[in-house]
């Protein structure tokens, strides 16, 4: 069968269910990036990650920036772009170096919440009035986050760090929600992947140490995988209905525990397991009343991602 035909025959298929299988891809190769992250951590500093991160997604996306041209670095809002890439730069070294201490079904599992926190931020800095029922879903969500975290109860502080990348991430998302009024996501897109470089590279040249041709090639890995996972999503959302494919994202959490288990041994305790339930309910009710209070973006969601590790 020709890969037009395939093309073809997915093309065909209900919106809702190629959204669904483009969102589970997503899950998979974003799952697959952070194991090998995880793998990584154990001779590669995080912030050196972080760096080659950057390096070869800027590479990757370069073709991409040329032809659109010069158009798409015109920015009446420089200073938020810069505050926008630091805290990308900050949520990303947080998650990979949670990865290197927690295991990774434990760590996807926090990072979910990064809805709850979004909440928080809407009505800090965008002004949003948010009705009792979803502050009621983030309230169960975060008592998923202290069930996750187990506090008092072999407590592991690198749990803090998996939550503060959450949260940072959720920052990057009103951040750009403020960008996105007056310039395009492709100008979001490119000073993210310009200034994320240079941000990455300062911390990264205190603790250089070059990786070996082995550890570059898997850098250069995680890059395309976590590029190729941002495009998946994208198409995603635009195929389908956000109700419809937001609870398959979900399916991360069975990707982690899988891989957990067999590359690197990790039995989800009871209490990630239930923490996990209550986060999951929590942020997919509140992506089914964000979905009925306005249209999606999917332009806006991946510049969102693009610094998402």
């Amino acid at each position: 069968m020709s890969g037009a035909t395939v093309r073809g025959r997915f093309d065909a298929l209900p919106g809702n269910l190629r959204g669904a299988l483009w969102i589970l891809m997503t899950a998979f190769v974003m799952t697959l990036q952070s194991a090998i992250v995880k793998e990584l951590g154990e001779d590669v500093h995080t912030l050196v990650i972080v760096f080659f991160r950057c390096l070869f997604a800027l590479i990757i996306l370069l073709p991409v920036f040329i032809r659109r041209g010069p158009a798409m670095i015109r920015t009446k809002r420089p200073w938020m772009h810069v505050a926008r890439s630091v805290v990308g730069i900050v949520s990303m070294s947080c998650m990979f170096f949670a990865l290197a201490y927690l295991p990774l079904a434990d760590v996807t599992a926090l990072v979910f919440t990064m809805p709850l926190f979004m909440i928080v931020f809407a009505v800090l800095l965008l002004g949003e009035s948010i009705r009792w029922r979803r502050w009621t879903a983030t309230a169960v969500g975060f008592c998923g986050v202290l069930v996750v975290l187990q506090p008092g109860s072999g407590f592991e502080w690198a749990s803090l760090v998996a939550l503060t990348s959450a949260c940072l991430s959720a920052l990057v998302g009103v951040l750009v929600k403020k960008l996105s009024v007056t310039d395009s996501a492709s100008t979001m897109v490119f000073y993210f992947a310009a200034l994320g470089l240079v941000f990455s590279a300062i911390p990264a040249a205190f603790v250089w140490k070059m990786p070996s041709d082995t550890d570059l090639s898997l850098l250069f890995v995680i890059a395309l995988l976590g590029t190729m996972g941002q495009l998946f999503a994208v198409y995603a959302w635009e195929a389908g209905e956000a109700t419809a494919v937001a609870p398959f994202d979900y399916t991360r959490l069975i990707f982690a525990a899988i891989m957990g288990y067999i590359l690197f041994a990790e039995v989800p305790e009871i209490a990630t397991v239930a923490g996990a339930v209550l986060i999951v309910a929590s942020t997919l009710y509140i992506a089914r009343r964000e979905a009925r209070l306005r249209t999606d973006r999917p332009d806006v969601a991946l510049a969102a991602s693009l610094d998402r590790p």
